[in-house]
């Protein structure tokens, strides 16, 4: 048997001898080994691929019944599904194909109680022939009985194995990303979740199988020696998330106590060897739940349950409203915690967009530190970046679903992607981004359903009232990261001149358009100044009252980033010089701006808004005085004027528009 410790899925986390001491945002030290091994199993699979079928677009699936039987001894699984579902083209449907593994034998279909033909497996679907044409818009079903004994693909879709000392069975099931057809018959897609869900679980009685939503009944057989668990699920859910675990599970619950009747029960399925341990662990994520819940709304299934059952993998995975964990380590339940929001409740439309899922429970895993320890989230977003920049290429957006390295980019999709919402905060503000991240989970079109990238963008485009196209085109869609060169020095009259230049690491992008933090630094007095970086050899100059001894870049790490500080004393002189060889008259300005050079001509003016924008520019010929007219821009802005002179040197300065 494989070491399972050394696989994990695409939201598999924190090896438990590793970190279990350690806080949640240091365990993403060890999700590179993770997303290493989930680019391998399924590359051996040839299974990643584009998750929509062209084949199975006619129809909208509207409800499971799953009932099937599983002992956990045995690598075998035997019963029937239904599927509710209703036609949406205007041809309506005289079959319909759905997915199936060839280990699954189809015993018999019926519709409307009468059984009907089906084809043998053609690229893992069947097609199920109707006595009728089904018209558009009207519900029907079709019921379905198999057995079989799966094959395991993927990451270990259906997979039986042993644990403890005394080597309990144990059957899991783990559809991510293309398993859910290896055990059940169903439409395995990422553009249709099913509105609800019965789930019932046969085996015997010494054993307890889990499942999606609420418990409702756990029913005896006649036989004497089964019984069955009924799992009822009343929230949209997609096929990868449906998943049932069957062994001599201990359980109990745990409860967020809240207000007005709302508690929400924990209920959790361990092993009986791990049972102390793990009352320990999942008592401590209560306060967890409640930081999510303040940062990004109620839990998305309240009316039901939050739970956990113990599998044999190295670290987790996030089954809607019952996930799978290795172990009751912290970090490991925040992160799988956090995908009930970003992943079960809004899933990834197409696994371009799977950062939608990874990057953010990256992030919304580390960002559960802050509170208690910025500190902790400090270095996590250090490390982050070192990690990020020891490549030069790479961008979150995945161009390539066939790529199945790049899908399960350690660097890419998770750490970059949690480092863009990062930046994103840190570009728009607090309140803006968490009002963003709430308004992205209440968006109706969203929520229960799938999401996209530019959905994501637009909502956090409305809520910031911010233009986040520059953004979103150089942090997700391109490639690379920008290196600083950050130059200062005092001058005479005791202002602190800096001169920041910027080259990136891929030409991809040329410049990234970044709101900048410098911080100033001496025995007795400690600054941080701001300003937006907008063009390559932007100087700034500051009044600080003191003389700083340290000068650093970023001093949060919230941008990612290579940078170099240098203390340049002929930066003060040469600035010096271009104060006086150039006079600029008014600023601020009310309309007209007014140029002057000594020893030198003007060859060209040009007016940029701060998102670089050019707003005007106009030409001359060996001037040395020149006159704009500043009266069309908008009042109480920011705007910079760039001189080329005949000598072709450059300089930029920034007015203001009153």
């Amino acid at each position: 048997m494989k070491n399972l410790f050394s696989f994990c899925t695409s939201t598999i986390f924190f090896l438990y001898s590793l970190v279990a001491q350690t806080p949640l945002s240091d365990g993403f030290i060890y999700e590179k080994n993770i997303s290493e091994s989930e680019a391998k199993i399924a590359k051996a699979n040839n299974k990643f691929q584009e998750f929509h079928n062209l084949n199975t677009s006619n129809y909208d699936v509207k409800y499971y019944r799953l009932a099937v039987e599983i002992n956990p001894n045995i690598n075998f699984i035997s019963g029937n599904v239904t599927n509710y579902f209703v036609p949406t083209e205007d041809a309506g449907m005289s079959e319909i194909k759905l997915d199936c593994a060839e280990a699954l034998q189809v015993d018999s279909a019926k519709y409307h109680g009468n059984n009907v033909t089906f084809s043998v497996v053609i690229d893992e679907q069947r097609t199920f022939y109707f006595p009728n044409t089904i018209t558009k818009g009207n519900l029907d079903s079709l019921t379905i009985f198999y057995h079989g004994t799966p094959v395991s693909t993927g990451f270990g879709s259906f997979y039986k194995g042993v644990h403890g000392a005394n080597s309990a069975p144990i059957v899991w099931t783990f559809s991510v990303p293309y398993g859910a057809k290896d055990w059940w018959i169903c439409k395995n897609t990422l553009d249709d979740k099913a509105d609800s869900l019965d789930l019932f679980v046969k085996t015997l009685s010494q054993y307890k199988a889990v499942g999606n939503g609420k418990l409702v009944e756990i029913l005896p057989d006649a036989d004497g020696i089964s019984h069955s668990f009924h799992w009822k699920h009343r929230y949209p859910i997609t096929s990868y998330l449906v998943a049932t675990s069957v062994t001599n599970y201990s359980s109990y619950s745990d409860y967020l106590v809240s207000p007005n009747n709302d508690s929400l029960e924990i209920l959790n399925f361990v092993y009986p060897e791990n049972l102390t341990a793990a009352k320990q662990g999942t008592i401590a994520l209560l306060p967890v739940i409640q930081f999510y819940e303040s940062k990004f709304g109620k839990y998305p299934f309240r009316k039901e349950k939050f739970g956990h059952a113990q599998f044999g993998w190295g670290g987790g995975m996030e089954h809607q409203t019952m996930v799978f964990v290795t172990n009751f380590d912290k970090g490991l339940l925040a992160h799988e915690l956090a995908h009930q929001w970003f992943g079960d409740a809004i899933t990834c439309g197409t696994f371009r967009d799977v950062w939608l899922n990874e990057g953010f429970a990256t992030y919304v895993t580390a960002l559960a530190d802050e509170p208690n320890s910025a500190i902790t989230f400090k270095n996590w977003k250090a490390s982050t970046i070192n990690a990020i920049t020891a490549q030069t290429n790479g961008s979150v957006y995945n161009p390539d679903t066939t790529d199945y390295n790049r899908i399960f980019d350690y660097r890419l999709t998770y750490q970059k992607g949690a480092m863009l919402l990062n930046m994103l905060r840190y570009k728009i503000g607090d309140s803006a981004f968490f009002a963003g991240m709430k308004a992205y989970m209440a968006d109706t079109t969203l929520v229960y359903k799938y999401a996209q990238t530019i959905n994501f963008h637009n909502q956090m485009t409305v809520t910031s009232g911010q233009n986040l196209a520059f953004f979103f085109q150089k942090w997700f869609y391109s490639e690379g990261y920008p290196k600083y060169d950050l130059r200062w020095a005092q001058t005479a009259d005791a202002k602190i001149v800096v001169k920041l230049n910027q080259t990136t690491s891929h030409p991809s992008v040329i410049f990234y358009e970044m709101p900048v933090e410098i911080r100033f630094r001496n025995a007795t007095r400690d600054t941080t100044v701001r300003f937006e970086h907008i063009f390559s050899g932007q100087i700034e100059y500051f009044n600080l009252g003191f003389t700083p001894t340290f000068v650093g870049f970023d001093p949060e790490n919230n941008i990612v980033c290579k940078k170099t500080v240098t203390k340049d004393i002929s930066l003060a002189a040469s600035e010096l010089e271009d104060e006086i060889l150039l006079q600029i008259a008014p600023n601020p300005v009310a309309n007209i701006l007014k140029i002057n050079v000594l020893e030198n001509y003007i060859q060209k003016i040009s007016l940029y808004d701060v998102s670089g924008k050019l707003m005007s520019q106009k030409g001359f010929d060996h001037a040395v005085e020149a006159a704009i007219d500043c009266s069309n821009l908008t009042s109480s802005a920011t705007y910079f004027v760039e001189i080329l002179l005949n000598n072709q040197k450059i300089i930029r300065k920034k007015i203001i528009k009153i």
